[in-house]
């Protein structure tokens, strides 16, 4: 018998680090405008959030990085969020990106947005 899904969201960072990714977004959260937030790092030195913002919001994009900054110093600094993009649309059930119980799918996720997050590990775009 296999347990596929969730079994442990944490993960481990290239530096030996575990992480939590839920705590982690749910300080993120406490930012009024980010609608979704998926924390991702596995293997890699740090880690980086993937955003869905309110549209309405209209927010810029140096308010979205100063208001980061700020959230995390409650954080330990491997855990605090050190580049990000926002995407192009909310997470859906309808993608396959979230569970009917709207939990987040990491892995179709990290998958989806491979490229967007290898940017991110090598340009800091």
């Amino acid at each position: 018998m296999f347990i596929s899904g969730r079994q442990s969201d944490a993960f481990k960072t290239s530096t030996g680090r575990w992480l939590a990714p839920a705590q982690i977004e749910a300080v993120y959260m406490a930012i009024p405008y980010i609608e979704q937030i998926v924390v991702v790092g596995r293997g890699r030195p740090f880690p980086l959030a993937l955003l869905a913002i309110d549209a309405a919001a209209a927010v810029p994009q140096s308010q979205i990085a100063a208001d980061i900054e700020a959230a995390g110093t409650g954080l330990a600094p491997a855990e605090r969020i050190r580049r990000f993009a926002v995407l192009p649309q909310p997470l859906s059930f309808e993608a396959d990106e979230l569970t009917p119980s709207l939990k987040l799918r990491r892995g179709i996720i990290e998958q989806k947005y491979a490229d967007l997050i290898e940017r991110l590990y090598t340009d800091g775009a």
